[in-house]
């Protein structure tokens, strides 16, 4: 039986954690006028170090009571390792005062904040926070859009990072949430498309529910998926590389209808290019330049920041992986994505983990496009996937079970 500090404290956490990652994204995107949440920016960086700190704490507090698969935990140990290696010898090379800054401030909480998964592998926590998002924040998302829609028309897409995976709970809902859900999703998807991002989430996550309706149960189906959206990216690059196809640009080309299309305008390629050129040696590609290492953007030249010391990051996770740790630590990252959903596709009894395997895959996928690190709502979303899919017993419960649990938390 679990103590209380495991169903209590941690719970209280979780959503401290979710308030705290919305009103900063709330801030930086909807009222960068008028900040009124975290003034000074240093209050900001203290709080995501405090968040990730107790991230810390609670994983190894936690660790006798919350069961981790030991391959997945072999590989958590693994990734740690080799990012932590990174760090110090990207610390021990550094030599100028934004390499430091952007290796003590945007990084290095980044590396620990994956420990939240193992909070959310306590299934009640899931639950808690789904109820949570559901019952009260996804309503007051909906007002605040409204009320500023017209000052900042990312609104939706920034703050429904949620949504994409609430919509597959859609048959556990009241009416009134899922109200809330597809109103926020068709929002989203007809009139805020300015984040790609979001559309393909919210896209992938109605296909996904329809495969749930459907009741489709023969695993050889979802393997098949699985296999076809890891393979698809390198595909890409692969197409980009030795046969010159890129895309981006064609898609760009042919579904633009005008050049400034803001749905289908390719702002991608020029990032992979710039930055596949700054890497200056295989050794650099496998194993990474380390954590303060930046690229030339000639794109962003005309910022003098930018030009004198490069870019950091971009907004594409792949790329940075590869840029700070190589694709060895994208390697490492990925499997500790890709396994929990090979966990919820072959070792689970019902139909919900799936279907969350294959949403976790997808969000992998979307690395390739968006997702820049950091502690922000996006890594966020992925951890508590991995989470919920690394839990035995949430696989183990059959559908039955998970309809009248389901139903039982969210009401």
């Amino acid at each position: 039986m679990k103590s209380k500090f495991v169903q209590n404290r941690s719970i209280y956490y979780l959503l401290f954690l979710l308030i705290f990652l919305i009103l900063k994204d709330l801030q930086y995107y909807s009222f960068k006028k008028n900040i009124i949440f975290f003034k000074p920016p240093i209050v900001i960086y203290i709080l995501e170090y405090l968040f990730v700190l107790f991230g810390v704490f609670f994983y190894f507090k936690n660790l006798s009571e919350v069961k981790i698969d030991k391959n997945f935990n072999k590989i958590l140990k693994f990734y740690l390792f080799y990012s932590i290696l990174i760090l110090f010898i990207s610390v021990y090379i550094s030599n100028n005062y934004w390499e430091y800054k952007y290796i003590f401030i945007s990084y290095l909480p980044f590396i620990f904040f994956i420990l939240i998964f193992h909070l959310v592998s306590i299934e009640d926590n899931f639950f808690y926070l789904l109820k949570f998002y559901n019952k009260f924040l996804i309503f007051i998302l909906l007002v605040l859009y409204f009320y500023k829609f017209y000052i900042y028309n990312e609104f939706a897409s920034r703050f429904g990072f949620l949504v994409p995976i609430s919509l597959i709970f859609i048959p556990y809902f009241n009416n009134f949430t899922i109200l809330l859900i597809i109103s926020l999703s068709i929002i989203g998807l007809f009139f805020d498309q300015s984040l790609r991002i979001f559309s393909l989430n919210i896209i992938s996550s109605f296909i996904l529910l329809a495969i749930f309706y459907l009741k489709i149960t023969n695993i050889k189906i979802y393997n098949l998926i699985f296999k076809i959206i890891i393979l698809l990216p390198f595909i890409f690059i692969f197409l980009a590389l030795f046969l010159n196809i890129d895309i981006f640009n064609f898609l760009s080309v042919n579904l633009s209808s005008d050049e400034s299309s803001i749905i289908f305008g390719n702002t991608r390629s020029f990032l992979f290019s710039e930055v596949y050129s700054s890497i200056s040696n295989k050794f650099n590609l496998i194993f990474g330049s380390g954590i303060q290492a930046s690229y030339k953007s000639y794109f962003f030249q005309n910022m003098d920041l930018i030009f004198e010391y490069g870019r950091f990051d971009t907004e594409v996770g792949f790329l940075n992986f590869i840029l700070k740790i190589g694709f060895i630590g994208f390697f490492l990252f990925s499997i500790l994505m890709v396994y929990p959903a090979y966990l919820g596709i072959n070792k689970s009894n019902n139909l919900i983990s799936k279907i969350l395997s294959l949403k976790l895959v997808f969000l992998w996928f979307c690395l390739f496009i968006e997702y820049y690190q950091g502690v922000n709502s996006h890594y966020f979303s992925i951890f508590i996937l991995m989470g919920i899919l690394l839990s035995e017993n949430f696989r183990k419960y059959n559908n039955d079970q998970i309809l009248l649990i389901l139903k039982k938390s969210l009401k």
